[in-house]
């Protein structure tokens, strides 16, 4: 059985981190290159872009290109494969519990305990829902 090519369309959908730009170039080369080509525009079809391309372009070995693309790709989302990248992308970003939110009654700063928590305490809770009405 062949092995599926590499999918470079993460890099078309993650923003600059300020380090390590040269793999993330190479990787949104690649990957604006093969949805060129799947467009089908402009005509004629671009030829595609390799690795091997990308190597002589820049005068490095193909070895180092694939090194900072590996580099790149494991910087952003770990030692995980190509569908599960995709699925990460394709989900929302979930709010995280260690983030701290401010209690809709006083505005002081607090951590929840679970989603959907807005008050810091049953006296503020208390208080606005009283304040409501």
């Amino acid at each position: 059985m062949a092995k599926r090519p590499s999918w470079y369309g993460w890099a078309l959908r993650v923003p600059d981190s300020g380090y390590d730009e040269r793999g993330l170039g190479f990787a949104r080369q690649l990957a604006e290159n093969a949805r060129a080509r799947k467009a089908g525009a402009p005509r004629p079809i671009p030829p595609k872009l390799t690795i091997a391309q990308l190597a002589r372009d820049w005068g490095l070995s193909q070895t180092t290109v694939r090194r900072e693309l590996q580099r790149a790709r494991e910087d952003r989302f770990g030692l995980i494969g190509d569908r599960a990248i995709q699925y990460q992308l394709s989900q929302p970003k979930r709010k995280s519990l260690a983030a701290w939110d401010t209690c809709a009654h006083c505005d002081v700063p607090f951590q929840p305990t679970r989603r959907g928590h807005r008050f810091h305490g049953d006296a503020c809770r208390v208080a606005f829902h009283r304040a409501k009405q």
